[in-house]
């Protein structure tokens, strides 16, 4: 016998068998499904964080444009019946939302609320504005942010107030 028929003896067959082949690729499979799952998860939460992006420039947008009012307006404003419908046209003017995100939410989907309570009879206020959204689907919950800023008296001093 020659040497080259003695190693191929030792070696055995070369490549693999189907079966070796398919066993590789289940465990394949198996360790890169849940790394996928994560990938596939993470990107759903980031669009939804980019919503939470919109509604917090919108909300701040909101806020600013009540900025100029006196204490006395925005609180005729906390007496009207509907107080969404009191947001102001400043704010209108602006596109709360891009066309491609408007066309991913429900048809209805897009909600902004602006509410202004008093707090007590010291002159402070509460402005708070509250958007809402919801994608399309029966089981799909409404997703909220909120914004809240104090108001004052433009008169009121707190060295005044509190005998300071």
């Amino acid at each position: 016998m020659d040497v080259g028929t003695m190693y191929k003896r030792a070696m055995g067959p070369r490549g693999f068998t189907l079966a070796e082949i398919l066993l590789a690729i289940t465990i394949l499979v198996l360790c890169l499904f849940p790394v996928m799952q994560m990938l596939q998860s993470s990107s759903t939460k980031s669009s939804f964080n980019e919503y939470y992006v919109f509604a917090h420039i919108r909300a701040v947008s909101i806020l600013d444009a009540y900025a100029g009012y006196a204490f006395e307006e925005l609180t005729t404003l906390s007496l009207s019946p509907t107080p969404s419908s009191n947001i102001v046209e400043v704010a209108n003017s602006m596109s709360p939302l891009p066309e491609e995100y408007k066309r991913r939410l429900d048809p209805d989907g897009w909600e902004e609320k602006c509410v202004f309570s008093v707090l007590g009879t010291d002159g402070l206020g509460k402005l708070r504005v509250l958007i809402r959204w919801k994608f399309p689907g029966p089981q799909q919950p409404w997703r909220e942010y909120q914004l809240e800023r104090i108001v004052m008296r433009r008169n009121l001093s707190l060295v005044q107030q509190y005998n300071l």
